[in-house]
């Protein structure tokens, strides 16, 4: 995540409400020398969008808020620390609120207790009460739904069991409000991370686009200085040999003479193309190129990628690939091959003595493929980590980075990610229920 990014999207997103309010807003994002950091954005977006919005409501016209981002040092290679600071010159907090405001409500031998109430009144769809009468459960539901959709629970202590009909009203109407206050205000936060989130990926294409840019730029000037050189040079020169010719006697213009023409002419030619050839060379790295291909034929891409790999191995193998007619995926066709490559040479890697099986089936307008090792199994501890460059070891008696196979295509995953029309693309791996094998997954855009 680029983190300073991040907070300048906060500061576009709180822009205009600042403005309105006559506040002097702020973001500090210069002190921070490693702006790129593993975290997870959303989460992080909800809790400075809810800390900003409640030094915006606590703070009064014409005050001041500022946030900073900081980085404090690190404790290891590889890691760092980073502070983040809200400040306004808002209504503030008492001593005693600000010693107790990360507290639970609940105590921990409570929790069990609203744990077990909160899932009934899921299934119930109702108020539910525990056996002793002192923990009681109502459901909050979406104001002004037909159908009964919860959007959360509210739990309720009491010292005794019994209620009058007054507190009974009162709770009901408290669980009214609750409803509706916790409907919008989350209602109102998902809309503002999906703003931010837009900003994040439009700012993300600009960037690309610039880059093309940059690159096509560089090529336009390495292009146009070659043929400055070559254009004042070869024409001239074309030009002087046709002048030599024409003031020849009549007897006939010399033969030698027009080979000589011939082969400039046939050299310039041969240098036009040449640049223009080199010139597709430098572009095609930068460019991803989408392109809709079919499950049949990835199918048989990774086939092909099973049979090369094998000639390799030590090992025997067996690969099934499931049919699938009529699905079409969008994606780069050489990323995809080299996807398919590092997760068959994975299975070859293992040296399981099972097979590769490889399905397909399709979940909210996304293709999700499906390799199976039918032997190997990871370790549940090493699963979360497999993706992460603390994964990737080095091997001296074959002089290989082992792991880096998942770097590779987790990597591949983020540039479709990135690049393709539909967010969303996602690549784990998992151990199998029955105790039979493993699977890798991952998932990409329907065409």
């Amino acid at each position: 995540v680029d983190l300073c990014a991040l907070f300048d999207g906060m500061r576009d997103l709180f822009a205009e409400q600042m403005r309105q309010k006559k506040m002097d807003f702020s973001v500090h994002t210069g002190q921070v020398q490693h702006r790129y950091a593993w975290c997870d954005r959303k989460n992080l977006n909800r809790v400075l969008l809810n800390i900003l919005s409640n030094a915006y409501k606590f703070t009064p016209e014409n005050g001041t808020i500022s946030v900073s981002l900081l980085e404090v040092g690190s404790t290891a290679h590889g890691y760092g620390s980073y502070e983040m600071r809200v400040q306004d010159n808002g209504i503030g907090m008492s001593r005693e609120f600000s010693d107790r405001m990360f507290d639970a409500f609940e105590r921990e031998e409570e929790r069990d207790v609203y744990e077990s109430l909160m899932r009934a009144v899921y299934r119930q769809k109702r108020v539910v009460t525990s056996g002793n009468g002192h923990f009681r459960a109502y459901p909050l539901f979406v104001p002004g739904s037909k159908e009964k959709v919860l959007t959360g629970v509210m739990g309720v202590r009491f010292s005794d069991g019994e209620l009058t009909a007054e507190e009974e009203l009162i709770l009901d109407l408290v669980a009214q409000f609750m409803s509706i206050h916790s409907y919008f205000s989350y209602l109102k936060v998902d809309e503002m991370d999906e703003m931010l989130e837009l900003k994040q990926d439009e700012r993300m294409r600009i960037e690309n686009e610039q880059q093309k840019v940059y690159v096509r730029n560089q090529i336009m000037d390495n292009c146009l200085s070659t043929l400055k050189h070559e254009t004042m040079y070869y024409p001239t020169r074309i030009k002087q040999m046709v002048d030599a010719a024409l003031v020849a006697p009549h007897g006939g213009i010399d033969v030698a003479v027009i080979d000589d023409i011939d082969e400039l002419l046939s050299y310039y030619k041969e240098i036009f193309t040449i640049l223009s050839a080199c010139a597709g060379k430098q572009v095609e790295p930068v460019l991803f190129k989408r392109t809709t291909l079919t499950i049949p034929a990835i199918g048989e891409m990774a086939e092909r990628s099973f049979r090369r790999q094998q000639k390799r191995a030590a090992q025997k193998g067996l690969i099934k690939i499931a049919h699938s007619e009529g699905l079409k995926i969008q994606g780069d066709r050489i990323f995809i091959q080299a996807l398919l490559d590092n997760i068959i040479s994975l299975y070859f890697e293992h040296n399981s003595g099972g097979g590769l099986q490889l399905d397909f089936d399709v979940s909210d307008g996304f293709v999700r493929f499906v390799f199976k090792d039918t032997a190997y199994r990871y370790r549940e501890e090493e699963i979360p980590l497999l993706f992460y460059v603390d994964n990737v070891k080095y091997d001296t008696k074959t002089d290989t980075l082992l792991g880096a196979q998942y770097m590779i295509c987790r990597q591949i995953i983020r540039e479709h990610d990135a690049y393709s029309p539909r967010r969303g693309c996602r690549i784990y791996v998992e151990n199998c229920e029955d105790g039979n094998g493993s699977r890798f997954i991952f998932t990409l855009p329907l065409a």
